[in-house]
Formats: structure tokens, sequence, C-alpha cells
């Protein structure tokens, strides 16, 4: 039951525990973090990382313990999923890489780290540890820092030249190599105000985030990627949103995770929005 409201289509429903959605290359599966039970002040006592095929009742665990496995990033060539593992009592932390199958797991970088974000060669990773811009050399394990950002979350441009800051109340834009730094978009800056991880467009014409106040549900947005801020050119498009969405490789749909009720599941959106589209707010 569980797995056939997962899979509806744009359908708004309540699914408790399953978030992060991240797609796969070629848009058939959405690879998700499934938490279950609760634990000391309201912790889920697992997560794992699952697969599931749209269109069909199938759903595959990839992970299987050793910690809270979350913030899976599907590699552009489909072969490997690169996400972050915290220890249960949450005072460690690493970034992992397994292959899509969910076999050789293999520890990458051992430290606090931001949601892994893909090169498009399916090589690097860009992330985001203690306010430094990191990339990594998956084969080698090489690690390179690029520089201080404002931010907390990385994603890397579909034509590979950019990566978008998240985490501030404002999304930033900087060059693969951590310079010329720019603003995207933002909604005003106040307190308690922030945004979660971007996610570019698949022609790099436009970023979708989430806006987000501490303690509350988020609300997504979409501006355009060569905007200057604060010009007004974003876009609100869901209110009840988690702060994870991901673009589809088609670009017609973001996945992301909706929060209401203290309940969390995960929908899709089509994009563009209908002509006239009033969001559903007031959830």
């Amino acid at each position: 039951m569980l797995t056939a409201l997962l899979v509806s289509a744009l359908a708004l429903v309540s699914v408790p525990g399953y978030a992060q959605p991240t797609w796969s290359p070629g848009g058939k599966r959405i690879a998700f973090v499934h938490s279950t039970g609760r634990g000391a002040q309201g912790r889920p006592t697992r997560s794992e990382i699952e697969v599931v095929t749209l269109g069909t009742s199938r759903v595959k665990r990839l992970t299987n313990g050793d910690g809270y496995n979350l913030r899976p990033a599907w590699s552009p060539n489909g072969k490997q999923i690169a996400f972050v593992r915290t220890s249960y009592d949450g005072s460690r932390e690493s970034l992992l890489l397994m292959d899509a199958s969910g076999r050789r797991k293999r520890i990458l970088v051992r430290g606090f780290v931001s949601r892994p974000s893909w090169a498009p060669d399916s090589r690097r990773l860009a992330y985001v540890s203690a306010h430094s811009l990191f990339t990594l050399d998956v084969r080698t394990r090489t690690s390179r820092q690029l520089g201080r950002v404002p931010g907390t979350e990385a994603a890397w441009s579909p034509g590979g030249a950019e990566i978008a800051i998240g985490g501030d109340c404002i999304v930033y834009v900087v060059g693969a190599d951590g310079q010329n730094r720019r603003p995207a978009e933002g909604v005003g800056c106040v307190a308690a105000l922030y945004t979660g991880p971007p996610t570019w467009s698949p022609d790099g014409a436009r970023i979708a985030f989430s806006s987000c106040r501490l303690g509350q549900s988020c609300t997504l947005y979409e501006t355009p990627a060569a905007t200057t801020w604060p010009d007004g050119s974003w876009r609100l498009l869901y209110c009840c949103a988690g702060p994870d969405p991901d673009w589809s490789p088609d670009g017609r749909q973001i996945a992301f995770t909706c929060v209401s009720g203290g309940r969390s599941g995960i929908h899709r959106i089509a994009i563009p929005r209908p002509a006239g589209f009033a969001p559903p707010c007031g959830l």
C-alpha cells in the first residue's frame, strides 16, 4: 500500500518516513531514504536507502544498518550512488560510495559533509564541510578544497562549469574552481530561514530550491540560474516541501519531500506549472 502511494503520479499523499529523493539518469527509478521507528528525542531508529521503479511496486533496499544512511546522489552515468552515513549517536559521519545495485560500499571521506553532488563526468563529487567547498575524485579519493562558502550545500551544474551553494538564506553560484561567486536568488533573509540543497534543471537554465524556517515545513521555488539577485524572478512552486528537491533528467518534473501534519512522503510535480497555477498552500 505504501509503495502504491509513493509511485502515484503527482498525487498529494502522506507516506511516513520517505524523504531525500534522487532520480536515476534514465528517469525510471528514484532512490530515497526510508526512516522507520522512533527512538530518543523522536529520532528514527533506522534510515535506509531504497530504490523504487516508477510505475511498479518494486522497491529494493540498498543499505542495511551500520548507522543512518542518508542523502543519496545518483551518478550521471547511472552506475553509482554516493551517500552519507551518520552514526546512531550522531558523533561520526562519512561520505560513502556504492554501486547502484547496493554492492561494493566504500568510504570516501570521514567527517561531517553535506549531501554530495556529482560532476557531469561521474568521476568527481562536490560537497561542503565546515563551510568550505570541496571536490573529490572518487577513483583516487583525492579531495581538493576550493575555499570558504556562505552555505552548507552544493549542487554541480549539468555543464560542469558552476556549482550552486545553498544553506544560507540565498542560493549562490560559484565557478567549479570556487571563484566568481554571485548570488542567484533568495526570498529574503530573516531569522531562522535557510535554503536547502539546490537542484539544477538538466539544461542548466534554472535552479530549484526550498526555503525553510527552522522547525517548520519548507516552500519550493525555482529561479533562472543566470539571474542577478534580488530581481524577484523566483517563482513559488509548492508550499508543502522538504529541503531536498531533485529535478528529473528530462526536465519535466521535480521530486521532493512533502511534510504535512508530522508525516512525510515523496511527491513529484510537473514542470513548468500550468498558466494560472496557484500553489496548494495552507495544507
